[in-house]
């Protein structure tokens, strides 16, 4: 995500079991290439890195942070990702460590703090190695 991306809106509404639930479909350009295009039944993500996350899906925020303003987007993002990893239809080496970098960047380009977009990316970095050795 370079500082000429444009920042999208998106429109989602809070949920007892999920905290938020998208009420359009959200489409994100994303640095991550994958060799072929990847479907399931709210994500799509093209070969060339867009994300189209259908409206409906529903995600928890931030696990292990404040639901701040500047994580809402990029932990949706980050779900979806490890979504598709938890399904089988996308590896999670290399890509959960992409999609974690990704998570840190787009908090950064909400207008996170480097510091606090630097814990954020160190949560989910442990958690991963911890659960997946990646």
């Amino acid at each position: 995500m370079g500082a000429e991306s444009k920042i999208i809106p998106i429109e989602y509404r809070e949920l007892r079991k999920w905290k938020y639930q998208l009420t359009h479909r959200y489409n994100v350009h994303t640095s991550i290439i994958v060799p072929e295009n990847i479907s399931s039944d709210y994500i799509y993500l093209r070969k060339s890195g867009i994300m189209t996350i259908s409206k409906h899906y529903a995600w928890d925020g931030a696990t292990w942070f404040p639901d701040f303003k500047t994580i809402i987007r990029p932990s949706l993002v980050h779900d979806a990702f490890c979504q598709l990893m938890e399904e089988g239809k996308l590896l999670r080496d290399p890509y959960r460590k992409k999609a974690d970098k990704l998570l840190k960047d787009m908090c950064r380009a909400e207008g996170m703090s480097g510091a606090t977009s630097y814990g954020v990316y160190t949560a989910v970095r442990s958690y991963s190695k911890l659960h997946y050795g990646v």
